[in-house]
Order: C-alpha cells, then sequence, then structure tokens
C-alpha cells in the first residue's frame, strides 16, 4: 500500500468503531428484551387471611314479645305500632282482655272456695290436736282409775269381801241359833202343863214358824256365800284385771295412733295450703299475664316486625301484616326486634379445613356488600366448636361504626390466621410444578437459570411463601417455565 492511501483507510477504519459500539449496544439490548423477567429473593412481611362471606348480625338488640306464664288463651290485636323509630315506653301492640279477664273471674272464685276450705281444715286441725291431748289425759285417768281399783281389790277388797261374807253367813247362823234358843225357851214356857191358852199357841206356832223360815234362809245363805266366795269374787277379780288392761290397751292404741293421726290431719293440712299457694301464685301469674297484653318498648330504638336470629331477619312480612286489628299473634313469638343503626358486629362460617386456624382476637376485615370501599376493622370473638350450617360459626366484633348499616346486611371479611415478618416470598407464577415438586428457576451470574425444588406454604394477594429451599439475594424467573 502506498502511503497516500494510508490517511484514507484510516479514516475509514476510525470511522467504523462507532458503529460497531452501536451494533454491540444494539444487540445486547435486544438480547436483553429477549432475556426472561427475573425477581430477586428478599424478605417480606407475609400474612395469611382466610376470607369468608357473612352478614352483619345486631349488637345489643332487644326482641319483644308476649311471654305468658299461664295463659294460653289467644292473642288478638287491638292496636299497633307499625314499626320505625320509637322511644322508651311507647306503645307497640295492645290486645284484647276480654278471654283473660273471663279466666281471672273464675279463677278468683275457685281461689276463694277453695281458701275456704283451707280455713276450715285449718280449725278442724287445731281442735283434733286439742281433742287428742284431751282425750290421751282422760285415757290416762282411766288407766289410773282401773290400775288403782285393781290394786285395791288385790291388796284389801278381797279380803274385806270374802270377810263381810263370812260374817253375813255368820250374822245368819247366829239369828238361827238366837231364833232356836228363843223357840225352846218358849216351848218350856207354855208346854208345862195341858192346859195352854189360845195366845201361847199362837206365840209357839210364830216362833216355829219363824225358826222354819231363818233354816231355810240360813241355807241359801251358804249357797249365796259359797257362790260369791268361789264364783262372783272370783269374776270380779277378773273384771277388773281386764278393765285394767283394756284402759292399757286403750291408752297405748292412743298413744300409738293419736300422733300419727295428727300428723296425717297435718300433712293433709299442708298439702291443701301447698294447693293454696299453687293456685294463689297462678292466678297473681294470670294477672301479670294480662298486664303483658300491653306491650310497650323496652328501650328507644329502631322497631322492626319480625326477629333476628344471627343476623338474618325472620318473619319481618308476616308479622307486619298481623299487626293489624282483629289479627291473632302467637305468644314467644317475637313481634319487634329493636336495633340501633351501625350497632352491629360479623357473622360466618369457615370451612373444617381453615377452623384450627381462626383463632379467638384475630384481627379482621369486613367490608360490607352496600359500601365496598368501606373496612370495618375488628376482632374475632368467637370460632364454634361444633359444625353448623355452612362450616364453623365465626362472630367477629368490630372496632369501627357505621350508622348506615343495618343487621342483615351481607359482607366479606378477612381473617388474619397467621403474620410473619421475614418471610420469603415469591410471586404465584415463579413457582411451577414438577409433578407433585415445587420448583423456581434459579439465575447464576452468567443469567443461566436453573430447576431448584422448593417447599411452598400458604399463598395470599397473588404471593406465596417459601418456606425451604431459596435465601434472600437469589434471582429466580418471574415466570416459571411451562413443561
Amino acid at each position: 500500500m502506498s502511503l497516500r492511501w494510508f490517511p484514507v483507510a484510516l479514516a475509514a477504519v476510525l470511522l467504523s468503531l462507532p458503529a460497531a459500539a452501536r451494533a454491540d449496544e444494539e444487540k445486547a439490548a435486544e438480547a436483553a428484551k429477549t432475556a426472561p423477567e427475573t425477581v430477586e429473593v428478599v424478605k417480606a412481611k407475609f400474612a395469611v387471611w382466610v376470607e369468608a362471606s357473612g352478614v352483619l348480625d345486631p349488637r345489643g338488640a332487644t326482641e319483644v314479645s308476649v311471654e305468658p306464664d299461664v295463659y294460653g288463651g289467644e292473642l288478638e290485636v287491638v292496636e299497633a305500632f307499625p314499626g320505625g323509630t320509637v322511644e322508651k315506653d311507647q306503645l307497640l301492640v295492645r290486645f284484647s282482655t276480654e278471654t283473660i279477664d273471663e279466666q281471672l273471674e273464675n279463677a278468683r272464685r275457685d281461689l276463694d272456695g277453695f281458701k275456704r276450705g283451707v280455713e276450715v281444715l285449718r280449725e278442724n286441725t287445731t281442735r283434733s290436736t286439742a281433742g287428742s291431748q284431751l282425750a290421751r289425759q282422760r285415757a290416762e285417768l282411766e288407766k289410773l282409775r282401773a290400775e288403782r281399783a285393781l290394786s285395791r281389790f288385790q291388796a284389801e277388797e278381797r279380803a274385806m269381801r270374802v270377810k263381810e261374807a263370812e260374817l253375813r253367813l255368820k250374822g245368819a247362823e247366829d239369828s238361827l241359833k238366837d231364833q232356836e234358843e228363843e223357840h225352846a225357851q218358849l216351848e218350856k214356857l207354855y208346854g208345862a202343863g195341858d192346859a195352854v191358852e189360845e195366845t201361847e199357841r199362837i206365840v209357839l206356832g210364830r216362833s216355829a214358824r219363824q225358826l222354819e223360815r231363818m233354816r231355810i234362809g240360813l241355807e241359801f245363805q251358804r249357797r249365796r256365800t259359797a257362790w260369791y266366795l268361789e264364783q262372783d269374787l272370783v269374776v270380779d277379780g277378773q273384771v277388773l284385771e281386764l278393765e285394767a288392761a283394756k284402759e292399757r290397751l286403750e291408752l297405748e292404741r292412743l298413744l300409738a295412733t293419736a300422733d300419727l293421726q295428727l300428723a296425717q290431719g297435718r300433712i293433709e293440712l299442708e298439702k291443701n295450703e301447698a294447693e293454696l299457694a299453687r293456685r294463689t301464685k297462678a292466678f297473681e301469674k294470670l294477672r301479670a299475664d294480662r298486664d303483658r297484653l300491653v306491650v310497650k318498648a323496652p328501650r328507644a330504638g329502631l322497631a322492626v316486625p319480625g326477629g333476628c336470629n344471627r343476623g338474618r331477619w325472620q318473619g319481618v312480612d308476616e308479622t307486619a301484616r298481623s299487626l293489624e286489628k282483629g289479627k291473632k299473634l302467637r305468644a314467644r313469638a317475637p313481634i319487634f326486634t329493636i336495633v340501633d343503626r351501625g350497632a352491629v358486629g360479623f357473622r360466618t362460617a369457615v370451612p373444617e379445613a381453615k377452623v384450627l386456624d381462626v383463632k379467638a382476637g384475630a384481627a379482621t376485615e369486613v367490608r360490607p356488600a352496600a359500601d365496598e370501599k368501606k373496612t370495618l376493622k375488628g376482632r374475632v370473638a368467637r370460632v364454634g366448636l361444633t359444625p353448623g350450617e355452612g362450616g364453623f360459626e365465626v362472630v367477629v366484633d368490630l372496632d369501627d361504626r357505621d350508622d348506615r348499616l343495618m343487621p342483615g346486611f351481607t359482607a366479606k371479611a378477612k381473617i388474619l390466621v397467621r403474620e410473619t415478618a421475614d418471610a420469603i416470598v415469591l410471586p404465584v407464577a415463579a413457582v411451577g410444578t414438577d409433578g407433585e415438586k415445587r420448583v423456581v428457576h434459579v439465575v447464576d451470574a452468567e443469567g443461566k437459570a436453573s430447576p431448584r425444588e422448593v417447599k411452598v406454604g400458604e399463598t395470599n394477594d397473588g404471593k406465596v411463601e417459601v418456606l425451604e429451599g431459596l435465601s434472600a439475594g437469589e434471582k429466580v424467573l418471574a415466570k416459571a417455565p411451562k413443561g
């Protein structure tokens, strides 16, 4: 090459250098555009939530119903409040009292009659007690009298009666002897000569006849004395013994049965007094039931016809129609439920697979369907122990309040079950599968991606927690290759 061409060649080389650099840069940029996107593995806060749908249920609601104790008649509406804002003691419903007034009058008459019967029984019981005491005293005296009579008979009376009988017999014998002596003397006196005067014969005849009668009388007396000593006196003693035994038995019987009879009388009185108390209490309850037929608002608030069970209104339309005059309502059925606007909690159900993760006190975010931009914060108050409809019931107390919200509104909630401050977190798309394995593709310093098995945990908001297999600072493909 001649020297005259050198400047031209040098200039050409110098001009070609920027173009080559630009080409390399363009090639590198094109390679960067076609290279897979990567993400750096970092530690970050990761929260695991359980999502559930449910309803807002009232807090501090007051259910109004008629709860009669004994009255079983119909509840016929006379006048009623249709529903809405009420003040305390404002009339809600007035029911007819015609039937219960009739029952009260009948019950009063029955009660008065039963009271009189109990008073008579009480007086009889008092008299029976006094009579029993008198009967016992008399029985004791009769027993004492019989025992004394027997004791006196055995100690003295028998011997005295024997002696009296002997004396009577001896007196008869002595009288007969006296008559014999007197007759013998008369015979001596008037029988000495043959010339006996008529008067003397009469005297002797009378004496002889009297003597004969006394002999016969003495014989009778001897027989009676024998009978008396051998039979009558023995029987008299036996009678006294039996009388004493009878009085002892009568006293024993009285002692054995009197207390029992008195106890039975007292039991009968107590039964009747208890029945009187029961009837009196029933009458008072029936009278109180009559007062319940005028239903007033127990507190101020919003009165809604029907009941609210676990945040779901029941029987609203049916109850409202039944509040018309002349219509009937059932006892113990909710007539109104008084609530306060905004005074609500949240009630939901979680599946069995999640129930063990949900704990009382867990932070909760609730978004009502009426305003999904509104987030109400609260905490789990209770977790059901047994399954119900839809799963295990979870009740949330809300810290925030919105007076626009009413019980029965639907809502969605997120319940925090776990929160880790420095978890390894990746986009869900960065984790792929290889059979049953979960893998990520780790990118080395030269940009080469290699698969690596990892162990993953929960997924939340498009992120997945990596429990094992990665360290902070590593890079992985943002989107795991398919296949």
